[in-house]
Parts: structure tokens; C-alpha cells; sequence
């Protein structure tokens, strides 16, 4: 999947058991409501 502009894949921090962007799909980020408090980045 690639996403285009002003698109997020996100993941909840229960990853067992979270209905996210893997559920979901991605999403706006008009459509956030949260804050971050972490990202990790893949090597």
C-alpha cells in the first residue's frame, strides 16, 4: 500500500488487540484526535 498526501498509517499501542489503519485503513489527518506520544522508525 502506498498513501498518498496527507495520509497516516497508524497503529494503536495494544497491537493485539487495537482496530487501527490495519482495521481501518489509512486516515486524514483531519481526522485525528490524540496526541503522539511516540514514533518509531524502521531501519
Amino acid at each position: 500500500m502506498q498513501l498518498t498526501k496527507n495520509e497516516y498509517y497508524v497503529i494503536g499501542d495494544n497491537v493485539d488487540n487495537s482496530n487501527d489503519s490495519r482495521v481501518y485503513g489509512p486516515i486524514k489527518f483531519n481526522q485525528m484526535i490524540g496526541k503522539v506520544t511516540k514514533i518509531l522508525h524502521a531501519d
